[in-house]
């Protein structure tokens, strides 16, 4: 179909943007949720419900998707010659490096280092997983551009994923951490603030194994994650190199940032649809089996 393309805002041909980009994660037969299905506590393996009102909420319908998680939302030149062709290369190849380490790491089968560390071209990188995220927008529309609000929080990121001359937006932080879970996480618009009210930080999340990158956008009274970040520096070149630094000892809970147990912060989930995809296996298919990143 035709529509107006997330990332270069014309009205064109659009195609599927995988995300994460498929040569980064085994996940092939995905079964998607909602954020609300995948929290849900279970207790004595009685399942907990959460209770709005006088009623209950009820469970999401099963939804199937091939080949990983596809938004149709960017055009085909902005998805095969720049996020295909020329970023996610190093998105996929920081994956397959650290991939080993991740599972080695959660399964304790090796005497490993406290910290481990991987140089990657920086804003390689960070233009790849800038790239999907804006891709992942979930347009109301594909007919008209997106709104307003969404355009201008976005203006500075697209500027910066298209003018390879530009800087990292001084604003934006790029969180990371190890991510040695099965599940694939995408949440627009995750608010965190301190617990007194006072700072507050907004961005994107994207969680994949191995690595989990939050692109915060908006901040305000300096809060700041107990994660290793990227921020803009002097060097702007494609050249750039940054060591992204990994503690094998001290890995973040699958759930963590969006559900996270301390008293530190909270979190503020959007009303907009966020996804949780884990590998399905197929029913009603003798010997069907699961995909995971194992």
């Amino acid at each position: 179909m035709h529509g107006f393309c997330n990332l270069c805002t014309k009205f064109r041909e659009l195609s599927q943007d995988h995300v994460p980009p498929q040569g980064s994660t085994s996940l092939r037969r995905a079964e998607l949720k909602n954020l609300l299905d995948a929290f849900r506590a279970t207790r004595d393996g009685q399942q907990a419900r959460y209770h709005e009102g006088a009623g209950y909420l009820p469970r999401s319908r099963r939804r199937l998707t091939q080949n990983g998680v596809k938004f149709l939302s960017i055009c085909k030149d902005c998805n095969n010659r720049l996020l295909g062709g020329r970023y996610d290369p190093e998105i996929n190849r920081i994956s397959a490096e650290i991939s080993s380490l991740a599972k080695a790491a959660a399964g304790g089968l090796l005497v490993l280092p406290e910290r481990v560390s991987v140089t990657v071209k920086t804003h390689f990188l960070l233009r790849g997983i800038i790239g999907h995220l804006i891709a992942s927008i979930q347009s109301p529309d594909p007919s008209k551009p997106l709104p307003a609000y969404q355009l201008d929080k976005l203006a500075a990121l697209r500027d910066y994923f298209f003018d390879e001359t530009l800087p990292l937006p001084p604003n934006v932080t790029f969180y990371y951490w190890l991510y040695p879970y099965h599940e694939t996480t995408i949440v627009k618009s995750l608010g965190i603030s301190s617990r007194d009210g006072e700072s507050h930080i907004l961005g994107d999340l994207l969680k994949f194994f191995p690595v989990a990158y939050y692109v915060v956008y908006s901040s305000n009274g300096g809060l700041e994650l107990d994660v290793a970040s990227i921020t803009g520096g002097d060097c702007n070149s494609l050249n750039c190199h940054v060591q992204l630094q990994f503690d094998l000892r001290n890995i973040a809970p699958k759930n963590w940032p969006e559900l996270q147990r301390t008293s530190s912060f909270y979190t503020v989930m959007p009303l907009q649809p966020t996804i949780v995809a884990s590998a399905s296996v197929a029913r009603g298919k003798k010997g069907g089996r699961s995909c995971s990143p194992d």
